[in-house]
């Protein structure tokens, strides 16, 4: 994705090789073969597209990309109630009591049992039936019994803590 960064190693023709953030258009610059759109594609799908662009210059190209950095997916955190607000990389699934330890746990009169995700920009719901709400408490969490009161966070999340 946008921001992520990868390395490029083509066996046997140091010329290509280089570490690379993929840009805002979603392209690498890569020497001597040009512009190549990294944005959506797998390691190994971009490996294919390299390897096909190198063929011009080469007889048997054969790149390796390596994820070195997920930058593309962020979880956003607000609020007086965290210690330390802004936003998070999300490189790996992680749940929300998970996201509120990364960034340093509560301050001191953090609002723990009025904890909100807003997801696309409305309240994330937990519960079902009749008793939904858009409160997510600590207590819950960290007791464990209630599962669903710590979510696994996505993309673009903004967990607000009074």
């Amino acid at each position: 994705g946008v921001e992520d960064q990868i390395s490029v190693t083509m066996w046997d023709d140091p010329r290509f090789n280089g570490s690379f953030t993929i840009r805002p258009d979603g392209m690498i610059s890569l020497q001597l073969i040009g512009q190549i759109k990294a944005a959506g594609l797998t390691p190994q799908q971009l490996q294919d597209v390299i390897n096909k662009a190198a063929e011009t210059q080469m007889k048997t190209p054969r790149a390796t990309v390596n994820v070195l950095g997920v930058h593309s997916k962020h979880v956003y955190f607000d609020g007086e109630g965290i210690k330390s607000p802004g936003p998070m990389d999300l490189v790996i699934p992680i749940r929300l009591l998970e996201g509120i330890s990364a960034r340093g746990g509560f301050t001191d009169f953090a609002a723990k049992n009025k904890i909100r995700i807003l997801r696309d920009g409305k309240p994330f719901f937990i519960g079902s039936g009749g008793k939904k709400s858009q409160y997510f408490k600590y207590s819950d969490m960290v007791s464990g019994k209630h599962p669903e009161s710590n979510p696994e966070l996505k993309d673009g999340d903004h967990v607000i803590v009074p």
